[in-house]
This record gives structure tokens, C-alpha cells and sequence, in this order.
């Protein structure tokens, strides 16, 4: 059966159920939009704006903080991968970029099986998105099957930063999860 990742958990519960869902991985990830508030870092949360905007040099200097911010400080991103990241951002459509950032999902059926679907969380505890230590009070709280993993050093991207340690992580919960 396979496992859903991220914030779309809930957009897939909602649309198939359970019935092919096996558990949910969350890596640096929230399972659904409006628990942001209760999460968000302080440095993702000054960023925001100017992601959101549509003054071009307002959106290009957040762009590259924003970049910047998706690994743990002080940790060097390759200038080819900076290149390939920002770029990413840079062509999506303005109100593609606007929607994911803000639209709104109905939670209400993965909160319904929150209590018994397996779910992984693998964070960084220098993660600038995300407050790992709220994240993990609200999983542990909100979530009854969860297993929690805070990785020391490392950001918001931790597949990037450690990608070893978080495919064993991920490989031996699906292994688990899947007896």
C-alpha cells in the first residue's frame, strides 16, 4: 500500500480514504495547511510577504532568503543547486505560487484516522520553516500512531542535507509500518 507525504496527507485521505493509504511521512512537512500558524518559524514567517508579492524586487530578494533558509545556517548550498532551486520557484506562475501558499484543504477526514494511520516525521532542529519542537507537540498530541524524529543540525531539508540518514530512517519505518 502506499504511503502519502506532506501536506497533501489531507487532500488524499479525503479523496481515497484509507483503504489505500497505508500511513503518511511527513519529512519537514505539516500534514495539512491550517496547522502553519502553530508551527511556523519566525524567519519563514518574515519571508512570507515577500514570496507572496508581485514586486519583482521585493520577490527576488525573498526568493534567495527564502532558498537560503531551507537548510540549516551556516550549511553551504552548491551554486548549481542554488541556481536550480530558485529557478524552480522563479517559473512558477504567480497565482500558482500564490495558491499554495494560501489555499485551504478540508482536514477533517485525515484528522478522522489521525489517531490510528502510522505516520513518520523526520525534522531538522535548525529547520527556519518550522518550529520542530511545536510540530512535534502538536503530532504527538493530534496523532496517535506517530514516530518522531528530530535530526540535530540539520533544516528544513533534511533528504538534502543527510540523504542517507533520512532514506534508512524512512526505509526502516515503511519496513515496519508494513508487517
Amino acid at each position: 500500500m502506499p504511503h502519502i507525504t506532506g501536506i497533501v496527507a489531507a487532500d488524499a485521505v479525503a479523496h481515497f480514504g484509507t483503504d489505500y493509504i497505508s500511513g503518511s511521512i511527513l519529512i519537514d512537512a505539516i500534514p495539512y495547511r491550517s496547522m502553519h500558524p502553530e508551527v511556523a518559524h519566525p524567519v519563514i514567517l518574515e519571508m512570507l510577504p515577500c514570496i507572496l508579492t508581485n514586486d519583482a524586487i521585493e520577490f527576488s530578494k525573498g526568493v534567495r532568503d527564502f532558498v537560503i533558509s531551507c537548510v540549516a545556517p551556516g550549511h553551504p548550498i552548491p551554486y548549481a543547486d542554488m541556481c536550480m532551486w530558485t529557478g524552480a520557484i522563479l517559473l512558477q506562475h504567480p497565482l500558482v505560487r500564490t495558491y499554495s501558499l494560501s489555499r485551504t484543504q478540508d482536514e477533517r477526514a485525515l484528522m478522522s484516522v489521525s489517531k490510528s494511520l502510522p505516520t513518520l516525521c523526520i525534522h531538522g532542529s535548525e529547520d527556519q520553516h518550522m518550529i520542530a519542537a511545536n510540530h512535534e507537540k502538536f503530532m504527538k498530541l493530534n496523532f496517535g500512531n506517530v514516530e518522531y524524529h528530530t535530526i540535530p543540525g540539520l533544516g528544513h531539508m533534511t533528504f538534502w542535507e543527510q540523504p542517507e540518514e533520512i532514506n534508512a530512517l524512512v526505509l526502516a519505518w515503511i519496513k515496519k509500518v508494513s508487517q
